[in-house]
């Protein structure tokens, strides 16, 4: 007596899609990774931001610091990763980033748009670039305080 066949599963069309669908899956993670889509809309994403939280990112672009290590508490910081505009370290669990600092950074594709756009973006262009870090410093004040800037 013979077993009757069973029908595959898997077959050539099938095999196809899963890859072209896995290649589209890994680009779009890629480009979330890199900041691609939030440095697309950059201007809308500024122009919706709150004063401090705009003055943040000013005050990182104009002293070149792209990553800092700072609690995972600090209001400011978690609004801007909301907002796609910094990242958390891959891999570091929520348990972890609420008992310790966390490194934060801003993604390449945002990071290359906000000095690509930075005389639009921001209002420095009429004051010495020391002279609005320092105002933007004391303007931030605690939203400063236990973050360490990582040159890199």
């Amino acid at each position: 007596m013979s077993m009757p066949t069973r029908a595959s599963l898997w077959n050539a069309d099938i095999n196809k899609n899963y890859w072209q669908e896995k290649n589209t899956n890994e680009a779009t993670a890629e480009a979330v990774r890199r900041g691609e889509p939030a440095a697309e809309r950059l201007t809308e994403v500024i122009d919706g931001l709150s004063p401090d939280e705009r003055e943040f990112i000013e005050f990182l672009v104009l002293s070149d610091v792209r990553k800092v290590i700072a609690e995972f508490e600090i209001d400011v910081l978690k609004r801007l990763v909301s907002k796609d505009l910094l990242q958390l370290r891959p891999g570091v669990g929520t348990r972890f980033m609420q008992a310790y600092q966390t490194s934060f950074s801003i993604p390449d594709a945002i990071w290359d748009a906000l000095h690509e756009h930075r005389d639009t973006l921001f209002d420095s262009a009429s004051q010495d670039t020391a002279d609005r870090i320092l105002e933007l410093r004391r303007r931030l004040g605690k939203n400063l305080d236990g973050v360490v800037p990582i040159k890199s």
